[in-house]
């Protein structure tokens, strides 16, 4: 090509190129002129005074109107456009929905899921160690919503629990469905700790066994992506689904969890959409397929057993219980999670536990509401049940300081009765159960519920006349506390010497303690006895009530056919 060629050709695009800003231009200066021009037409036509001062002023009117509608314009149209599309960082990432019906992209390392079959492979499931993981979220999301709660329980494949974790979570938001399903308000996690602190004890929880769930997909891709968007990395190990190897190897109706719950251990979950309440029901699912199935079962993949990771420091827990099935301190202490690792918990709150604690018991018997206002303290204290337990045996061992480590036979039955009645009001069971050993062995007959009537109830009774002995006999059957030295704490002194001045009744005279007759003596205790029957009866009632009730729902909800192992397991996809 000639240079003359190439100035020609330069020329005429130059030219061209000229031509098209010299037309963009003269658009411009017309788009953002014409509101002037209508302005000034409009003021020379309306027969204004001063034609040239109204042209300006009007047309500048209708100028400035038409220039602001366009910057506003811009300005909404190009900062959505460079603001969060532009930002990279994890949240705005993690937290980008994707779009309808597209599986969204996820660069976050995974937990592998194993299968259980009863083919033979090198992995029997008999010497596995297994934790089951259940979470309670704020939707079903897991790109965009968070854990509000989360409950672990290690177990060996024998079914003994090695260890529990239970804590709410302090991410609040919600949804009005979500609260619907598993009840948890944001008020609720006030106080409880970070996803952080919570996943890294998680975690080390885990390590070293095979995690299972109920619907593991779903545990799987929250805890996933909680530890990407947290920076921390998820353990190494592999996971199993119970509802993948129900739908696998059963024949049924439904494999929900209350479903499987009900078909492993003949009963209903009272502690549905809890944490820790799914997690233990899953637990029994698992237990059950492992020891009814047909033939053993096995892992279709190695279990990642490695040593579990050590834990520095727990994370402060704010333990949500499962709910109290009736008023009783063992079902409290049941309904938090056992577990022996230390927690130093609120000092303030454990004190004001443990003063509750001796108001509720002090009569031998727990009701309805008093149990509902320990657990709410109970989960201020930040503490396992394993520790609430331990203050339960403290209060029981400051009870009984003199008598709990000498010989319980060589008390007398009344003193033991105390010790049982006290140790049962406590939940501890165990201890109950103890002592309980002791007084068969003295042919001593188990205390019937009367005994437990007038427990907060502290009389005196002076004399050995026939009438004085028999309301001291009526007095021990219904729990009272026969006072041998007349304190403050006395409610009335019986006698038939109301005028004598020894150290009793001058004690009562000094203290405005009422001293009655034998007569007037028996007719307060008659009266005590009917508050405590009546008290006794409404109590009764309302777990008579609370049993009906839970029987209709057994009754009705049992319609559902049990399932039944299919010869042989199917193959492919199931679901899950």
């Amino acid at each position: 090509v000639s240079p003359s060629t190439s100035r020609r050709r330069h020329s005429s695009s130059s030219s061209g190129r000229g031509g098209t800003v010299i037309l963009l231009l003269a658009s411009a200066i017309c788009a953002s002129a014409w509101p002037w021009w209508c302005g000034t037409y409009i003021a020379v036509h309306m027969g204004a005074g001063n034609p040239s001062t109204a042209r300006s002023v009007v047309g500048w009117v209708f100028e400035l109107s038409w220039l602001a509608f366009l910057t506003v314009a811009v300005v909404g149209w190009v900062v959505p456009k460079s603001g969060p599309s532009a930002s990279n960082s994890t949240t705005d990432v993690a937290e980008r929905r994707a779009p309808l019906g597209v599986q969204p992209r996820r660069r976050h390392p995974r937990i592998p899921c194993a299968r259980l079959t009863r083919s033979v492979t090198a992995y029997p499931a008999a010497q596995a160690t297994f934790t089951v993981v259940d979470l309670e979220t704020t939707g079903l999301d897991p790109d965009i919503d968070r854990i509000v709660e989360i409950g672990l329980v290690k177990f060996s494949a024998d079914g003994r629990t090695i260890d529990e974790f239970a804590t709410l979570v302090n991410n609040p938001g919600s949804s009005r469905e979500a609260i619907g399903v598993h009840r948890i308000l944001d008020s609720d996690l006030a106080g409880a700790p970070r996803i952080e602190d919570v996943l890294r004890e998680t975690f080390s929880f885990i390590s070293g066994t095979v995690l299972v769930a109920h619907n593991f997909a779903f545990e799987e891709g929250f805890l996933s992506i909680a530890a990407w968007r947290a920076g921390i990395p998820p353990p190494d190990v592999v996971g199993v689904c119970t509802l993948e190897t129900c739908r696998r190897h059963l024949d049924g109706r439904a494999f929900s969890l209350p479903a499987m719950y009900k078909t492993a251990t003949g009963e209903w979950a009272h502690d549905r959409h809890t944490a820790l309440g799914d997690a233990r029901a899953a637990k029994e699912v698992l237990l059950w397929l492992l020891h009814r199935a047909p033939s053993p079962l096995y892992f279709t993949q190695a279990p990642r057993y490695g040593a579990p990771s050590p834990v520095l420091d727990t994370c402060q827990i704010s333990c949500r219980p499962v709910p109290l099935v009736r008023a009783s301190m063992a079902e409290l202490l049941a309904s938090f999670p056992q577990s022996t690792r230390t927690r130093r918990g609120d000092p303030r709150a454990i004190q004001r536990y443990r003063r509750l604690l001796d108001d509720s018991v002090h009569d031998g018997r727990l009701t309805m509401q008093e149990a509902s206002d320990l657990t709410r303290l109970a989960i201020a204290t930040g503490v396992t049940g394993t520790r609430l337990r331990q203050i339960h045996r403290q209060a029981w061992d400051a009870t009984f300081a003199d008598e709990k480590d000498g010989p319980w036979a060589a008390l007398t039955p009344l003193r033991r009765r105390e010790m049982y009645l006290v140790a049962e009001a406590l939940g501890l069971t165990d201890l109950a159960s103890e002592v309980n050993s002791v007084i068969a062995a003295c042919s001593e007959p188990e205390p019937s519920p009367e005994a437990r009537y007038l427990r907060g109830l502290r009389v005196a009774i002076a004399g050995e006349d026939p009438e004085v002995v028999a309301l001291r006999e009526r007095a021990e059957a219904y729990g009272a506390k026969l006072a041998v030295n007349v304190t403050k704490t006395v409610q009335w002194l019986a006698t038939t010497t109301p005028e004598a001045d020894d150290s009793r009744h001058s004690s009562a005279r000094k203290l405005s303690i009422p001293i009655l007759t034998p007569a007037h003596a028996s007719a307060r205790l008659d009266e005590a006895i009917r508050d405590a029957e009546i008290k006794a009866c409404e109590r009764q009632r309302e777990l008579d009530e609370f049993a009906a009730r839970r029987r209709q729902r057994e009754i009705e909800a049992d319609a559902y056919w049990r399932p039944v192992w299919r010869r042989s397991e199917l193959a492919g996809d199931v679901g899950g």
